[in-house]
């Protein structure tokens, strides 16, 4: 469908019904800012606020995400005709009770996902991995780790996550075993983490996840694995260690892999007098 839409010089026209589909949206393409904020607080009224609430959006560079063969004719996208759609309340009577809400004070939890480190794990030689988070958090809820194999520009597959081959993680908070995990991670566990934070395997199957280049190391440090309900994540304040992760995994293979790693944790955007009050980590 993407080699469709865009006119690859490789795109396959055997379906008729991917065909006629990439016709209707050709190369217009739809971003969705379904950010808490926006959805899950009632109405939102960027006119009760003295400054724009502002959305930043990062496009990976041409190398990372097409395939291409011919390293002098490197190709490139642009974007073009940027457009925001939005709903609005016509009711005057519901539109003053979304502004008065922001005279009081209003809180918007939501998740902070900040990208937290890379680092390069030898396939024949580390057999052991050793990594500390210590970000102060109110509520730290988990650790996304995705793993990549080294590429030269232009032959990534930007769906590729490779397993590690883990064996066992042992985590620990300042020293003291995690009591969610206190005998440590087996590998059976990354499946059923990553059903509960997903919300469920949906089209992704366990054999697929293990076996398919679709892998991700989630570390759950939630209370209680409910995707809706914030403040139930690790409290990290004043903490000497952090987080400590011991990461055994079986060696083999030639080359290096490299983790992305993320800290997951909620946070809070409180209002008040119709200005922004604080926001809490």
């Amino acid at each position: 469908m993407r080699k469709l839409r865009t006119n690859a010089g490789d795109k396959v026209i055997l379906d008729a019904g991917e065909v006629a589909l990439a016709s209707i949206h050709n190369t217009k393409y739809r971003i969705p800012l379904d950010h808490p904020v926006l959805n899950d607080h009632g109405a939102f009224y960027p006119k009760a606020l003295p400054h724009q609430l502002m959305f930043e959006l990062t496009f990976a560079p041409v190398a990372d995400i097409i395939i291409y063969s011919d390293v002098t004719m490197v190709p490139n996208y642009t974007i073009t005709n940027l457009e925001l759609e939005y709903q609005c309340i016509s009711s005057d009577h519901l539109a003053e009770q979304a502004r008065a809400s922001y005279k009081s004070e209003k809180g918007f939890f939501y998740e902070n996902i900040p990208f937290y480190k890379t680092f390069t794990i030898s396939k024949p030689n580390d057999s052991v991995i050793n990594e500390h988070i210590n970000v102060p958090r109110r509520s730290m809820t988990g650790i996304l780790c995705l793993f990549t194999e080294a590429h030269m520009a232009g032959t990534r597959d930007s769906e590729k996550l490779v397993n590690p081959d883990i064996k066992s993680i042992s985590i620990n908070v300042d020293v003291i075993p995690n009591r969610l995990y206190s005998k440590g991670m087996v590998p059976s566990d990354a499946w059923e983490n990553i059903k509960k934070r997903m919300g469920g395997s949906g089209s992704l199957k366990e054999k697929e996840f293990y076996t398919g280049n679709k892998y991700a190391l989630w570390i759950d440090l939630r209370t209680f694995p409910d995707n809706e309900i914030h403040g139930g994540g690790l409290t990290l304040n004043n903490t000497r260690d952090g987080v400590k992760l011991e990461i055994r995994r079986k060696v083999g293979g030639s080359g290096n892999m490299t983790c992305h790693m993320f800290v997951v944790a909620d946070a809070l955007m409180e209002v008040m007098n119709s200005n922004l009050k604080s926001i809490l980590y």
